[in-house]
């Protein structure tokens, strides 16, 4: 999977920290951002796989967040999540629509 440069370079315009830039720094910080999700997601699965599931929670990539230093910047917004699955939260608030569902 190969994120798309342009978007990249849309969302770091839109941070008003971000001032010029160089040509590469998108190709750059896409590359890492992949770079970073492929790792995590690994990290994950192996959660995921270690307690016999085929499906990853928040909870696995919490799993993997923890288990590893490499993710620690990440542990205080992760923490913040909840671990149950939206479609569940979904069904017990009756709304009868899954906002992750794509029709």
């Amino acid at each position: 999977c190969t994120l798309p440069v342009p978007h990249v370079k849309r969302i770091m315009r839109e941070r008003d920290e971000v001032g010029r830039m160089a040509e590469a720094t998108p190709v750059l910080v896409a590359k890492v951002a992949e770079m970073f999700a492929r790792d995590l997601v690994a990290a994950a699965g192996a959660a995921a796989a270690e307690r016999g599931a085929k499906v990853l929670t928040v909870a696995d990539i919490r799993a993997a967040v923890h288990g590893d230093d490499m993710f620690d910047f990440v542990r205080e917004t992760l923490d913040g999540l909840d671990d149950e699955p939206v479609a569940a939260r979904t069904e017990r608030n009756g709304s009868g629509t899954d906002p992750t569902s794509h029709r």
